[in-house]
């Protein structure tokens, strides 16, 4: 995966395909403040920074453990 920097600007679209997630999940996480808010644009889009990325691959590195803890924690 490619190295976003602080200068470029991401969709929605970007970001879901750059994880993998559908745009819906991402708007979840960003309700949810999991990730953070994206800026607007004069349309009305969802954009994030590069830098703001890094908070998406966290959410989605916890996401990956919490099934793995819940099946721990009912075992």
């Amino acid at each position: 995966m490619a190295q976003a920097t602080d200068n470029q600007l991401y969709t929605i679209g970007d970001v879901a395909r750059r994880y993998q997630r559908a745009p819906s999940t991402i708007r979840l996480w960003e309700a949810a403040g999991r990730i953070p808010t994206s800026s607007r644009t004069v349309q009305g889009l969802r954009i994030w920074r590069g830098s703001d990325l890094d908070a998406v691959t966290q959410t989605i590195e916890d996401q990956a453990g919490e099934p793995r803890e819940r099946a721990r924690s009912v075992a």
